[in-house]
């Protein structure tokens, strides 16, 4: 599924002028509704009210975007505004934040007047309310740009992106199937500190209860998902009947797995699964396909690593788990591989036999 992040639009203006210039306040605020929001609502679903200029409001419309569950904080001083009223929400509250530097003007030229500056005067603001969350500790991003440049929209697209991505991971559960590969440190982790930073939540599981769900797999199923991968792909001659369906009543399995825990990922460990006898084959087309389907995975029990192939999906699909198994000195490269995963999206489509509409 795509992401489409939630951005909640924070804007601040001065209280003085709600006595020295009574229309300032509502002439911005249909400014923003013009064109901001239009501008970001094509890869966003903006959230924004009206704008606040007293601490009680502000900590107020904050609170509301945390519950409303938006992924980003978007602050933009449509006039000067003091950095104290802002401060205290913004050192409290979870959210990612990105001040925006932006205006309605483009140039300043003869054509300038007090009231063009009136209307554009948010900068100095920003520069107040950056240097105050630098020396509290407060995490931001900042970006100058004019409503109209495209590589400003981006980057603010692309942070919007890497938000909600975050937003994800934090309510994402990953399965592992069995245990880590023996002696292999590298992917080790304190699963406190997985969930303290990352939010995940882990979920151990069996392969006992992989193999009692692809025995009593429907044969129906079977027949259907066999079905599917001789018209998606170009079956190997010496590929049994027997095999494709052992393979279909894996791939069965570990849906059903998937879909019960509401996985985001899994991994699993090939050891674990020989030491069981009733194991007839392992997952490895399962987890190649739901890859394709936006379920991250990692080998040898890697938790991190499947965490990982999930969240480069989310931002930017296809993704997929694979090691760096040989260097290629020669061509300044490297060679990747594994056992048997890899996602299926990644398929060349020009290849006789890869019809990836059929599964994705």
């Amino acid at each position: 599924m795509t992401l489409r992040p939630r951005i909640g639009m924070l804007a601040l203006t001065l209280e003085l002028y709600e006595t020295l210039a009574p229309g300032l306040r509502s002439s911005r605020e249909a400014w923003v509704r013009r064109e901001i929001v239009p501008l970001l609502a094509a890869d966003a679903d903006v959230v924004f009210e009206r704008a606040v200029f007293r601490r009680g409001d502000l900590e107020q419309a904050v609170r509301q975007f945390e519950t409303s569950g938006v992924d980003l904080l978007v602050v933009v001083l449509l006039t000067y505004a003091p950095s104290q009223i802002a401060l205290p929400a913004l050192l409290r509250t979870h959210l990612p934040i990105l001040i925006w530097n932006t205006q309605e003007l483009a140039a300043v030229d003869s054509a300038f007047t007090t009231a063009a500056m009136i209307d554009n005067h948010g900068v100095h603001g920003t520069q107040d309310l950056a240097n105050v969350l630098v020396r509290a500790g407060v995490p931001f991003h900042y970006l100058t740009s004019h409503v109209s440049q495209a590589d400003g929209l981006d980057e603010l697209r692309d942070f919007g992106l890497a938000a909600a991505a975050a937003t994800r991971l934090r309510s994402a559960r990953i399965g592992r199937l069995g245990y880590p590969f023996p002696g292999m440190g590298d992917f080790a982790v304190d699963t406190t500190h997985l969930a303290a930073t990352l939010g995940c939540a882990w979920v151990n599981l069996t392969v006992e209860d992989y193999n009692r769900r692809a025995a009593t797999s429907p044969a129906p199923g079977v027949a259907a998902l066999v079905a599917d991968y001789r018209a998606a792909y170009e079956v190997a001659p010496d590929v049994t009947g027997d095999e494709l369906d052992a393979t279909a009543r894996a791939e069965l399995a570990l849906r059903s797995v998937v879909a019960e825990h509401q996985l985001a990922a899994l991994t699993y460990q090939f050891l674990a699964f020989g030491e069981d006898e009733r194991t007839v084959t392992l997952p490895f087309v399962a987890a190649s396909r739901l890859m394709a389907e936006g379920i991250g995975f990692g080998g040898e029990g890697d938790l991190i690593g499947a965490a990982g192939t999930a969240l480069l999906h989310w931002l930017k699909p296809p993704a997929t788990f694979s090691e760096v198994f040989t260097v290629d000195f020669a061509g300044n490269s490297l060679f990747l591989s594994h056992m048997g995963e890899t996602n299926v999206a990644m398929a060349r489509r020009e290849v006789p036999g890869f019809d990836l509409n059929v599964h994705l």
